[in-house]
Parts: C-alpha cells; structure tokens; sequence
C-alpha cells in the first residue's frame, strides 16, 4: 500500500500538484517543543518534599564549661617552671604561701596569663594541722590567729583572683572548712574582692588508683550534668604536667570549654 501511496505522489508532482501533494500527505509533525508546551510533564505525587535545613550547631558559648587548676605551684622550682611554660595559660595555677618566693611565681604566672589563686593552709580532715604547716588555719585557734595567718598568706602571694582550700595532695583543708570558723575568712576575703573555692568541690584528676586521662573523662561528664566543673591535681610534675599539655587540647572535641576557675567561681555568685 505504502508503495502505491508514494507512486501517486510521483504522479502529482510530475503533473505539477506539488501543493495537492502536500495536503494530501497531511501538515507535518509538530516539533518536540511544542508538544511538550502543550502537554507539561507533571510530577509524581510520590515525590518526596525538599529536606528542612539542618539545625545549626551548638555555640560555643553555650557549651558546658570545664577548669583546671594545679595546686602546689611553686614548691619545687623545675616543676613550677614547667607547668607555666607548657601548660596553656586558661590553666589556673595555686601558688603555696610556703614557697620559697611565692611572690615571683606569682608575677611570672601572671606575665604568662595563668590565673593566679593563693593555696590556704587549712587543717585536713583526720584532725591533724602539722601536714597544712605552721601558718595553717586551724579549728581550735583563736579568731586573732586566725586573722594573723590569713592576712600573712594573702601578703606572700600577689596578683590573686581568689583562694582555695587545695594545698597540695590530700591536703584539702576539710576540717576547718566544716568549722564555724570559716566563715570569719570567707568574710575577711569578701571584703577584698576575693572568692573561696572550697577544694571539697574540685574534682582530683590525680587521685589514686586512676590516670589523669580518666580523672578528665569523670571532670567532662560532670561538667555535662551540672553545665561546669572545677578539676585539679595536687601538685605539678613532668609526667601530669605532659599528661594535662597533651589532654586538654581534646576537650574542645569532645564539646567542653576549658576556662579559668575565676569563671566559673564568678558565675556560680550570679
């Protein structure tokens, strides 16, 4: 059939129809475009809606806060030097009244950023005050004592933000902080614009049994219930103080800022 239509249209055109054979073939086919203007493509009900925008992260500012404090700065001199060149400076140092020249290690803290908090001696628990020393503050002295060796300690250490009951190892001042009589030198304190960081409240990244790695895991998860937390260790040495310069860079990745304890002291007052 198709080959009779074709010779017919020979015909025509040899007869000189070529209009006639147009219009007997039929308009041609509408281009590809045009169709498809006239018949849009319709989306599938099936097709699932744009994703929401993630929601943005956390600020930094509203992350839970951690301190650190090492306590015992400046009794031994190589170790004290360590701990304020190497440590990063949001580090809080606790110079001793007792070291042989607080009142340097002080200035030289404080040059290199670290905040500075002066070690109280207070009576331990256990009853026993000749560990604390000579100057400690005791439960059983008169109040005028008590006066004297708070206002000797508060002179051996300049360029303080605040004190702490933390003197060293397992020398946290329990007893006399549990007496009446504190509150006597946290009034005489108040009156110098300075806070009491009672060290009963400070997490020990040192204590025995553990690793200063662990005692920073149990510092971040307390952080993480309460929205802050104060840690500390006893005293410097050259394995906590590489232990706290490798660690402490790791705690932003775990979702924690690291801050000076002034802060957090200074927020708890608000």
């Amino acid at each position: 059939m198709r080959a009779l239509a074709w010779f017919w249209v020979a015909v025509l055109l040899l007869a000189g129809g070529v209009v006639g054979a147009l219009a007997w073939l039929g308009p041609p086919a509408r281009p590809v475009a045009a169709v498809a203007a006239r018949f849009p493509a319709r989306v599938p009900p099936s097709t699932p809606a744009p994703l929401a925008a993630a929601a943005p992260a956390p600020s930094p500012a509203h992350a839970p806060r951690v301190a650190v404090l090492v306590a015992g700065i400046g009794m031994i001199a190589s170790d004290t030097q360590a701990a304020i060149a190497s440590l990063p400076a949001v580090v809080s140092l606790a110079v001793s009244p007792y070291a042989p020249d607080p009142a340097a290690i002080a200035k030289e803290a404080r040059a290199a950023g670290h905040e500075v908090i002066l070690s109280l001696p207070m009576q331990p628990a256990g009853g026993a005050s000749a560990s604390a020393g000579d100057e400690a503050l005791t439960t059983g002295q008169k109040a005028s004592v008590t006066a004297a060796r708070l206002a000797w300690a508060l002179g051996r250490v300049p360029h303080v933000a605040g004190t702490t009951s933390l003197l060293g190892r397992r020398l946290d001042g329990a007893a006399f902080v549990a007496s009446p009589a504190l509150v006597a030198v946290t009034d005489a304190l108040a009156t110098r614009h300075l806070w009491f960081l009672d060290a009963r409240q400070i997490t020990m990244l040192d204590a025995p049994g553990g690793t200063l790695a662990q005692g920073l895991d149990n510092l971040v998860a307390r952080a993480r219930q309460q929205g802050s937390a104060i840690g500390a260790i006893g005293a410097p040495s050259p394995n906590s103080v590489a232990a706290l310069e490798g660690l402490l860079p790791m705690l932003a990745k775990r979702g924690v800022r690291l801050v000076p304890v002034g802060q957090i002291m200074t927020a708890q007052k608000q």
